[in-house]
């Protein structure tokens, strides 16, 4: 009987380890499992948000300058929003009443970095049918014309370039500057002798491009 007893009690006993072991083997097992999961995730979380960073960062818009000049009267403006690109500079040229729900677009250009687009103070015709911008840079100054409403010439052409307009009516002198309107129909030239000093003025008439030299300076 004390043979059976012991035998009975190594059984137990063998019994009972193997269920601790078996016990501690599963618990190892999925603390591993969770283990690997966790690091899992980490790694995929850590892709998703430099993915994310990348994608915010590939989507960065360009800058955008907005410029504005009012007609005499203030029931219009002429508005010019330039787009800083990476090689060029785009502009966008429209005018509109003062409230802006209606916009006529009169121009879309864009143009290399040492070149640029200015509109002065005194752009607009006196009578708003008119308006004008300055190009600088490049081979030489330009001054080009629009009809406010964004519709062509009676020529097709979308604007007046001002400068070989003047040059072609062979005055002898160069176009210097225009300084704004007269009348709603006359700009105000400065012109230069072809020694580079102050020529006399003239008015260039829009739409017929005629060339008149005023007595004074």
């Amino acid at each position: 009987m004390g043979i059976s007893y012991r035998r009975v009690f190594l059984i137990i006993f063998v019994l009972v380890g193997i269920g601790f072991s078996s016990v501690f083997s599963f618990s190892y097992i999925k603390n591993t499992q969770k283990t690997k999961e966790m690091s899992n995730s980490l790694k995929s979380g850590s892709a998703n948000n430099i993915a994310v960073v990348q994608t915010a960062e590939s989507k960065t818009l360009p800058k955008v300058e907005t410029s504005n000049v009012h007609s005499p009267d203030g029931k219009m403006e002429l508005v010019m929003d330039k787009t800083l690109e990476e090689s060029v500079n785009s502009y966008s040229l429209y005018t509109c009443e003062v409230q802006c729900v209606n916009k006529s677009q009169i121009l879309t250009i864009s143009l290399p970095k040492d070149q640029s687009i200015d509109l002065p103070l005194n752009s607009w015709s006196p009578n708003n049918k008119y308006v004008f911008v300055r190009k600088t840079g490049g081979a030489a100054i330009a001054y080009w014309v629009f009809n406010a409403d964004g519709q062509a010439f009676a020529n097709g052409n979308n604007f007046i370039d001002v400068v070989p307009a003047f040059d072609a009516k062979q005055t002898g002198n160069n176009l210097g500057e225009v300084t704004g309107w007269d009348s709603n129909t006359l700009l105000h030239v400065f012109s230069n002798l072809t020694d580079g000093t102050r020529g006399p003025s003239y008015w260039f008439e829009v739409p017929s491009q005629a060339v008149i030299r005023l007595a004074s300076r």
